[in-house]
């Protein structure tokens, strides 16, 4: 934490000497929002957006925020606005590209029309700036500059919806991220896992399956073959995306929904093959024994699961309803102390 104090006093210092300067403020909202000042961090939000109404930045940190403790409606309201203005800025920057080449051209004062008229826009994406200063670069690309920064607020947006249970709405805002960025996988898992929690498994599943497609297509493999593929058999020459062990971990995670456990079994052994520390592959996994009545391979599996991350409340709990299941008691004693202890923290983490 004492490096987030630090910051917190060094932003002081910036704002004493210029108080109008908006990543400064959105800055220190995120040094304050780290030391759980969430209050004064959305303040911090607040501010940048007053001196800044272009700063993307702000809308979406705010929202991340919102998001986190548990203020979804205003979340959503925070994502939107941060897509707004993003759109807002590519627009003048189309608008501004189109100027002929030759008022591009340097002027006197050094700086092309261009980027002056943009540096007038405080704290302006500076990959715009890049754009504009490599024109011919920029013609060359179709005058188009990457979606990656847009389809991550329309993902968070996705979230948001899905966490409210609006999930219509949800595989909409996954849509948009996909059609800005299609190699974004995180934005088909997301759009996946809202098919799954609206009961639309086939939905999901098909989803998820094209995905590995996807990354069996970028990696220059058939999808049997990056199946077949294990991790300490792979070349250097494949480069397999993190997003191949979470697909696999939200595979077996609807196959556990639809009771199909040997199936769940054999996704979620192979993302935890691919990522060790991934802890909610290691709980599906337990999950998946605990249908299949293997209750001693379950407890050592729920185990692995807090290992990779302590605090996973919900391991510790079903980690006792596998302890109760084979011993056929109600509750083992002291089982349920570390579930109700972690919870605790997540409630005090996040409470204004």
């Amino acid at each position: 934490m004492g490096q987030y104090n630090e910051a917190v006093r060094a932003y002081d210092n910036a704002i004493n000497k210029s108080p109008k300067y908006a990543s400064v403020w959105n800055n220190r909202g995120i040094a304050l929002a780290a030391l759980n000042k969430y209050e004064e961090a959305l303040k911090c939000f607040d501010k940048a957006k007053e001196m800044n109404p272009f700063l993307k930045e702000a809308f979406y940190n705010k929202g991340l925020l919102l998001f986190e403790l548990g203020l979804y409606e205003d979340a959503i309201e925070a994502f939107d606005k941060a897509v707004e203005v993003y759109e807002n800025v590519l627009n003048i920057y189309e608008k501004l590209i189109e100027t002929s080449y030759e008022n591009i051209r340097k002027k006197p004062d050094g700086k092309p029309i261009v980027a002056r008229t943009l540096e007038a826009i405080n704290n302006i994406d500076p990959k715009i700036l890049e754009a504009i200063s490599a024109y011919d670069k920029v013609v060359e690309r179709n005058r188009s500059i990457p979606n990656m920064t847009l389809a991550k607020y329309w993902f968070s947006k996705g979230i948001t919806l899905s966490e409210i249970g609006l999930y219509d709405k949800a595989t909409k805002a996954y849509d948009k991220a996909i059609e800005l960025y299609p190699t974004f996988f995180l934005s088909f898992i997301g759009k996946g896992k809202a098919f799954a929690d609206s009961c639309q498994d086939t939905k999901a599943l098909e989803i998820y399956l094209s995905l590995i497609d996807m990354i069996a297509h970028l990696v220059g493999l058939n999808t049997q073959s990056l199946m077949a593929l294990e991790p300490e058999n792979r070349s250097n020459e494949f480069r397999i995306p993190p997003e191949f062990s979470l697909v696999l971990n939200c595979i077996g995670e609807l196959y556990n929904q639809l009771e199909l456990y040997d199936q769940a079994v054999g996704y979620l052994r192979k993302a935890t093959s691919w990522n060790p520390r991934l802890a909610t592959a290691w709980e599906n996994l337990g999950i998946a024994f605990i249908g299949l009545r293997k209750y001693e391979n379950a407890t050592k599996i729920f185990d692995k699961a807090l290992e990779s991350d302590p605090s996973l409340a919900s391991a510790y709990y079903y980690k006792c309803i596998t302890i109760m299941k084979a011993d056929k008691i109600r509750e083992p004693k002291g089982c349920f102390e570390p579930t109700f202890r972690v919870l605790k923290l997540e409630v005090l983490n996040f409470s204004l």
